[in-house]
C-alpha cells in the first residue's frame, strides 16, 4: 500500500523564504529603467532589457547572439577587448564574482556615441564566465556640467572685464569674488579685498544705510536697490559710485550671497556740485539785477519826470518865439523825454515779472480776456480789427501778468498790420500731452505784415527791434515781458509766421489741476 504523498505545502526555510524568485529578478532586469546587458565569455550579447533597448535604440531580437562591439564605439571597443576582460580575467577567473565602476561611450542603432555610467560585473557560473554591465545614459548630465562649464567661464570674464567694478559679497558682506575694475576703483589689490567686509572700504557716514537695505533684502521685501554712496580710496580721496545690490537665493529660497555692481560717478558728483555753485550763484546775481533794475527804473521817473514837464512847458511857451533852429531842438528833448519815459516804464514792467508778482491763483481765461479787450477797445475800433477766441480754460497763474501777456500779444497784432487790411486776430487753445505733462498750447493768430523766420529768434530779445520808431513806435522790451510771464508759468513761447501773410505767436501753459 502506497503512502498516499503528503499535500501539505512545503515548510521553506528562512534562506528559502527571503530569496526572490527567478521571475521576480527577470521582472526587475525587464522593466528597469538603466540599460542591463549581459554577455558570454566570447562577449557575445546574451541579454538585453528593455533599459537597454530605449538607450541604444535596437529590439533585443536584433541583437542577441550578436557581438557586443556593435553597442561601441571602435575605440571604446577595443579599449574593451585589450584592457577591460584580460583585466577581469587575471584578477579572479577562480573568483566567483568581481565588479568595477566606469565611465564609457556607446554607440546607439544610428550611429551617434555618446557617454555612458558603467558597473561592470564578471560572473562564472557553471565553469563559464559571464560578464554583466548596468549602464545609465549620462548625455544630459554631461550637457547640463558643459553648459555649468560655459556659464560659469562667461560670468567670470564677464566680471572681470567688465568695465565698471563687480563683486560677490558673502551674507556678512565679505567679498569673496572682486574684479580688476573694483581694484582699480579704491586702489586695492584682490588679495586685499577679499579678506576685508565692503564696510572697511565704505565712507563711515553711508554704512548705516548699506546695513539698513541689506536687511530689507534679506527679508525679502526689496529685490535689489540702488543708491549712491561713497568709498574711501587707499591713498585717501573719496570716491562716488552708483551702487546696484541684488541678492542670490537658492531654489528653496535661502539666501546665498550679494552681487554687487559700483560704477565711478566721482567726475559727475563734482560737475553737479559745480552746477550747484554756479546756479546759486546766478539766481543770486540774476536776483541783484532785478532788484537793481526796479530801484533804478522806479528811482529814474521822478528826475525824469521833471525834465519831461519843463520840455513840454517850454514847447508850449516858446514855440514860434525863437528860431526855427530852437524850436527843433526843443521837439528833440521833449521826444527824448517822452521816450526814455516809456523805456524806463517797460524796463519797470519786466523787473516786476520775477520779483513783484503774485501767486500763482485760478484764473478764468475768458474773463481776463474780456477785460484785455475792453482796454484795447480804442485801439480795435480805429483799426477795423475783428477779434475771436475759442472757449479759453482756466489756468493756475498770476492774472495780472496773464493779461499783460495777452495784451501785449494782441496789441502787436493790432499795430503791425498790413495797410489797407483790417487785422482779423484769432485767439486758439488745444490741450496736449508733451514729455508726458498735460500742457494747454495757446495761439495767437493774425494776418498782418509777417515776420521773416531769419528774425523769429530774435524777437523775444530785450530791445531788439526789426523796424525804425518812425515806422512802427515802441521799445523792444514787449515780446521780452511775454517769454519772462511764459518762462514764469514754466511754459515757452515761440512764433512762426510767412512775410506778407501773418504770425501766429504760440506759448504753452501747464494744465491747472
Amino acid at each position: 500500500m502506497q503512502t498516499p504523498p503528503d499535500s501539505s505545502p512545503p515548510v521553506a526555510t528562512p534562506a528559502a523564504a527571503d530569496a526572490p524568485s527567478g521571475h521576480f529578478l527577470e521582472g526587475i532586469v525587464a522593466l528597469a529603467a538603466d540599460a542591463i546587458v549581459a554577455t558570454d565569455a566570447d562577449q557575445r550579447i546574451i541579454l538585453f532589457n528593455r533599459g537597454a533597448e530605449e538607450i541604444f535604440g535596437y529590439d533585443a531580437a536584433e541583437v542577441i547572439g550578436k557581438p557586443l562591439d556593435m553597442l561601441l564605439p571602435e575605440r571604446a571597443a577595443r579599449a574593451h577587448r585589450e584592457v577591460a576582460i584580460p583585466s577581469f580575467e587575471r584578477s579572479g577567473v577562480a573568483a566567483r564574482r568581481m565588479a568595477e565602476r566606469a565611465e564609457v561611450h556607446g554607440r546607439r542603432k544610428s550611429g551617434e556615441e555618446f557617454p555612458l555610467e558603467a558597473a561592470i560585473s564578471h560572473t562564472v557560473v557553471n565553469g563559464e564566465a559571464r560578464y554583466a554591465a548596468i549602464l545609465r545614459d549620462v548625455s544630459e548630465r554631461r550637457r547640463a556640467e558643459q553648459a555649468l562649464r560655459e556659464s560659469e567661464n562667461l560670468f567670470r570674464t564677464a566680471l572681470e572685464w567688465s568695465p565698471i567694478g563687480m563683486a560677490i559679497r558673502d551674507l556678512d558682506g565679505r567679498w569673496l569674488v572682486v574684479n580688476r575694475a573694483l581694484c582699480d576703483l579704491v586702489g586695492y589689490s584682490d588679495e586685499e579685498l577679499r579678506s576685508w567686509s565692503y564696510r572697511q572700504i565704505s565712507h563711515p557716514d553711508d554704512v548705516e544705510a548699506d546695513v539698513a537695505l541689506s536687511r530689507e533684502l534679506l527679508a525679502g521685501t526689496r529685490q535689489g536697490y540702488s543708491r549712491e554712496k561713497r568709498y574711501l580710496h587707499r591713498d585717501g580721496h573719496v570716491v562716488w559710485i552708483l551702487l546696484a545690490v541684488t541678492l542670490v537665493r537658492t531654489e528653496s529660497g535661502e539666501p546665498r550671497f550679494f552681487i554687487a555692481q559700483m560704477k565711478n560717478i566721482t567726475q559727475r558728483k563734482h560737475a553737479e556740485g559745480l552746477l550747484a555753485r554756479q546756479a546759486e550763484e546766478l539766481a543770486r546775481s540774476n536776483a541783484e539785477l532785478e532788484q537793481f533794475a526796479y530801484v533804478a527804473s522806479h528811482d529814474l521817473q521822478e528826475p525824469l519826470r521833471m525834465v519831461a514837464s519843463y520840455t513840454q512847458l517850454l514847447a508850449n511857451r516858446y514855440k514860434g518865439q525863437l528860431d526855427e533852429r530852437a524850436d527843433r531842438w526843443i521837439g528833440y528833448a521833449v521826444d527824448g523825454a517822452q521816450r526814455m519815459e516809456e523805456l524806463i516804464n517797460d524796463l519797470l514792467a519786466l523787473s516786476r515779472v520775477g520779483t513783484h508778482g503774485r501767486p500763482m491763483e485760478l484764473c478764468q481765461c475768458d474773463s481776463m480776456l474780456a477785460r484785455v479787450l475792453e482796454s484795447l477797445a480804442v485801439a480795435i475800433a480805429e483799426s477795423d480789427a475783428e477779434v475771436t477766441a475759442d472757449a479759453l480754460p482756466p489756468l493756475r497763474a498770476d492774472a495780472g501778468q496773464l493779461g499783460q501777456l495777452f495784451q501785449n500779444l494782441i496789441g502787436n497784432a493790432l499795430k503791425f498790420r498790413r495797410p489797407g487790411v483790417p487785422p482779423r486776430i484769432h485767439i486758439g487753445v488745444e490741450r496736449r500731452t508733451a514729455k508726458g505733462q498735460d500742457e494747454w498750447l495757446f495761439s495767437v493768430r493774425d494776418n498782418g505784415i509777417g515776420i521773416d523766420p531769419e528774425y523769429s529768434d530774435q524777437l523775444f530779445v530785450l530791445f531788439q527791434r526789426l523796424h525804425t520808431r518812425e515806422e512802427y513806435p515802441g521799445t523792444g522790451i514787449g515780446l521780452a515781458i511775454c517769454r519772462k510771464i511764459v518762462e514764469r508759468h514754466g511754459g515757452r513761447i515761440w512764433v512762426d509766421s510767412i512775410p506778407g501773410t501773418g504770425s501766429t505767436f504760440h506759448f504753452t501753459l501747464p494744465v491747472a489741476e
